[in-house]
């Protein structure tokens, strides 16, 4: 489990990727918009990067509600209440993060279609 969380902390760019994007903005020239917006993919890697180190915090409290209640120590059922909480906390934050990424991109979106009608006019 400790691999998967490393891995997850740190969102792969793989070369394929790249070629993808890269294969993209060739087939539409400089301006392509939306497909290759530098800015749009900025964004969504960055907010990515945001939520991941939340869900690997909730991945790490989920597992030790579950030692806790597998334990039946009263104690540790007790705390349990407590992590709980956080993973609740941690569950608002993440919608709040993709929330706002989502009105972002959107935001980015919209503003390359007017900035395309007006270059159409």
């Amino acid at each position: 489990m400790d691999d998967t969380s490393q891995t997850l902390a740190k969102p792969p760019i793989s070369t394929t990727n790249k070629r993808r994007r890269s294969s993209g903005a060739e087939k539409y020239g400089d301006d392509c918009g939306e497909e290759c917006d530098a800015e749009a993919w900025e964004m969504l890697i960055s907010g990515f990067r945001d939520v991941l180190p939340v869900l690997d915090r909730n991945r790490a409290l989920i597992q030790q509600v579950n030692e806790n209640h597998m334990s039946k120590i009263p104690d540790n059922l007790v705390n349990n209440i407590t992590i709980i909480r956080e993973i609740n906390s941690n569950i608002a934050k993440v919608r709040s993060l993709y929330s706002d990424l989502s009105v972002n991109i959107t935001n980015v979106v919209h503003q390359r279609r007017l900035d395309s009608k007006r270059r159409d006019e």
